[in-house]
């Protein structure tokens, strides 16, 4: 029993610790993990991704400033990359939804006025 759980143990630290880094997703903290990419490459990876958009295959680090051919076999069986669209937040304020704000704004305030008034008595 003590050996099957000691190999359960050691099967789930391998799995975790072997973990695919998605260069498409992945914050310039998780691609700092990968062995010879530093704060700079991790920042300048993430950069590129923004004013390119998402990399089609391992081989477009290269493109990055500071990745060349040593670093990139280096990592290359660490890292993947998802064809997911990376999602793109955006938002858009609406004459509606600018009113319905300031409705809120001015309840909120006679709310809290109201509160303030309770609170000295």
């Amino acid at each position: 029993m003590k050996k099957f759980l000691f190999m359960l143990i050691a099967s789930l630290g391998f799995s975790v610790a072997f973990a695919l880094v998605d260069i498409n997703t992945a914050t310039s903290d998780e691609l700092q993990a990968l062995p010879g990419i530093g704060k700079v490459k991790a920042d300048a990876i993430v950069e590129y991704r923004k004013a390119h958009g998402p990399f089609k295959s391992k081989d477009d680090l290269r493109e990055v400033n500071g990745i060349g051919d040593k670093i990139l076999e280096k990592i290359r069986n660490d890292i993947e990359v998802s064809n997911k669209p990376v999602p793109k937040v955006v938002k858009k304020i609406t004459a509606e939804t600018h009113e319905a704000s300031k409705d809120v704004s001015s309840t909120v305030k006679s709310a809290s006025q109201k509160s303030t008034k309770v609170n000295k008595k």
